[in-house]
Formats: structure tokens, sequence, C-alpha cells
């Protein structure tokens, strides 16, 4: 009977790519998050302006 151990690089270098798939997940979602914000912020100025040019017309 065989008992299988790994070796600690191994044990690592599998933490560690597991780490940097979660860090990644975690900025890919902190980007959409923001490029969200950014688009609602430039929808809502390009609304407002239009709201503004449209008010100033009227008098």
């Amino acid at each position: 009977m065989a008992i299988w151990i790994p070796h600690a690089s191994r044990v690592l270098a599998s933490a560690s790519s597991r780490s940097r798939a979660v860090a990644n997940a975690t900025f890919q979602d902190a980007m959409s998050h923001n490029e969200r914000l950014f688009r609602r912020d430039a929808e809502t100025n390009t609304r407002d302006a239009y709201a503004t040019q449209n008010a100033a017309q009227r008098f």
C-alpha cells in the first residue's frame, strides 16, 4: 500500500493559483462596478445637459 504525500511546492503552487484566481475575479468585479458607475454618471450628465438646453430655449 502506497501512501501519497503531496510535495510542499505543489501544495503551495496550487494554493497560489487559487489565490490569484480569486484576486483576479475580485478585481474584475470591481472594474465592472466602476465602469457601470461611470456609464450611469455619463448618461445622467448627458440627460441633464439636454434638459437644461431645452429649458433655456423655452424662455
